[in-house]
């Protein structure tokens, strides 16, 4: 059985963060993987950093962007190129602990759950730091669905099963923010079972005052057309339908009248 896993970098003018990044990923203690690096057309020196990577490990592969596509489209991109079982995507300022991904595979029912999600933290610095929850521990699918929906779920660290991708045609939307808003609920919904684990193997990096935590319109406007996506994809695979909410609303009725 393929029990290897694709870590897909996407990466862009992060040659000061990247070595962390990698040097994480290398230090697994987990050894049947494969670290893809999209390089997104980085306008520093990326892609140098990542070629000195690869004289020095195998295991880190390079996908070379012609065009800028955002993460969405580098994550597009290395999920094409992966050949592992599961695909698991960090951000090129983030990393995880050296347990994480032995971890996450060894609650994978040997490779049988589709979607395997550990928790996270928020870093600032060492003295700075916040564990964060995601999904519930011990839940059932239609449990963390639902929570999904209403509290969100983070992608980043998770196994996921890579022909889910392909079987439900579930890839980003590129060339736009919050990308992720656009297949994650139709992921965890089309996934077999999903399996939780009480840890954090997930360090986000949080940078004040980054392009990434800015606010536009531009965002703004990217954010309502992800959600679009979002429910289209529902909608497509079935997910959005009368007899599910009618079985949601006979396991939780619904108040016959809301509170004055």
């Amino acid at each position: 059985m393929n029990k290897r896993v694709s870590i897909v970098v996407p990466v862009y003018n992060s040659h000061a963060t990247l070595p962390k990044c990698l040097d994480s990923l290398i230090a697994q203690t987990y050894q049947d993987l494969e670290i893809i690096c999209v390089n997104d057309k980085s306008k520093d020196n990326s892609i140098d950093v990542i070629k000195e990577y690869q004289r020095k490990e195998s295991r880190v592969i390079l996908v070379d962007h012609e065009e800028n596509k955002n993460a969405g489209g580098a994550r597009n991109s290395g999920i094409r190129a992966a050949t592992g079982t599961y695909v698991c995507f960090v951000d090129n300022d983030d990393w995880i602990t050296p347990d994480a991904i032995e971890t996450l595979i060894a609650a994978s029912d040997d490779c049988k759950i589709d979607y395997v999600v550990p928790q996270w933290c928020e870093y600032y610095t060492e003295d700075r730091k916040t564990a964060k929850k995601n999904l519930i521990v011990g839940g059932t699918k239609e449990d963390n669905c639902e929570y999904a929906l209403l509290h969100g779920c983070r992608m980043l660290g998770c196994l996921i099963r890579r022909d889910i991708f392909f079987k439900n045609d579930l890839f980003y939307p590129e060339k736009t923010f919050f990308e992720d808003n656009a297949i994650g609920m139709g992921l965890l919904y089309s996934a077999n079972d999903i399996k939780v684990i009480d840890k954090v193997l997930y360090y986000y990096q949080m940078v004040a005052g980054s392009s990434s935590r800015s606010i536009s319109l531009v965002k703004i406007i990217d954010r309502i057309k992800t959600s679009g996506l979002c429910v289209n994809n529902l909608e497509r695979l079935g997910f959005v339908n009368e007899s599910m909410i009618a079985a949601r609303a006979r396991a939780r009725p619904i108040p016959s009248s809301a509170p004055s």
